[in-house]
């Protein structure tokens, strides 16, 4: 029997502020928003959203990458490197860069956190 023909469609990021993290996103990266919630769902909090990122793409042949970015009510962020009983990673972008230094000054000046290893 042939299996169904089947593509992964998109990632889904969960987080407590998806807003704030798809800012993030679209400030280093240079992507846009293209698809949002109108707001929280009906009985939910203010932090209730979804949001679709996408990079820009000059080729019109080449599609662009995109993943979502959704609130999760019970979100705990991952603990790195692993701790035993923490919440740990399920998956990680590996973003390139021309220059590490100025894109990590950067990147902690946004709040994020450098990684030790």
């Amino acid at each position: 029997m042939e299996a169904p023909r089947t593509r992964v469609s998109s990632v889904v990021l969960s987080a407590a502020d998806p807003r704030g993290l798809a800012a993030f996103y679209v400030q280093l990266l240079g992507w846009t928003v293209v698809r949002e919630s109108l707001g929280p769902r009906e009985g939910f909090p203010p932090e209730d959203a979804w949001l679709m990122i996408r990079s820009a793409s000059d080729d019109p042949a080449v599609p662009g990458f995109s993943f979502q970015l959704q609130w999760e009510p019970d979100y705990q962020p991952p603990v790195w490197p692993p701790e035993p009983g923490a919440p740990q990673m399920m998956l990680h972008l590996d973003i390139a860069v021309e220059s590490l230094d100025p894109t990590l000054r950067q990147w902690l000046e946004r709040g994020r956190h450098a990684i030790k290893m």
